[in-house]
């Protein structure tokens, strides 16, 4: 018996077997292969990289919204004192929550009301700041 050809759909309308869309796709995000490159480049690191991507793991990055005024001071402050920019702000931080538990620091003589939906309140400590 021989197959009609002209009721087989085209090449390209015929669905694909999602495994093999899966695979061909490399989505990360896949249960099923999407782990598959990531588990070979892990598998190829050395001792050395594999330690590193740990430490990487655990390590907090904030990106941080400041006016061109302070950040120049900043950048002036860890150049004269010859330290990565992350060390200072590291020290700052410490520092700062440090003087916000003793309450040295009162939060209320910064705060404002917010525009923002997602916040009620913001903090206004720089003297050359527009915003009120």
């Amino acid at each position: 018996m021989a197959i009609d050809k002209k009721k087989l759909p085209p090449p390209r309308e015929m669905p694909m077997d999602a495994a093999v869309e899966s695979a061909m796709t490399s989505d990360p995000n896949d249960p099923i292969y999407g782990n598959i490159e990531r588990r070979r480049k892990v598998r190829n690191l050395t001792e050395y990289q594999r330690r590193k991507m740990e430490r990487d793991a655990q390590r907090v990055k904030v990106t941080v919204e400041m006016s061109l005024a302070l950040k120049q001071r900043f950048v002036a402050a860890y150049d004269d004192a010859k330290v990565p920019p992350s060390d200072l702000v590291g020290l700052l931080l410490y520092l700062g929550m440090d003087a916000i538990e003793r309450g040295q620091i009162n939060l209320d003589d910064y705060r404002y009301t917010s525009n923002l939906p997602r916040y009620q309140y913001r903090l206004l400590w720089d003297k050359d700041s527009d915003e009120e």
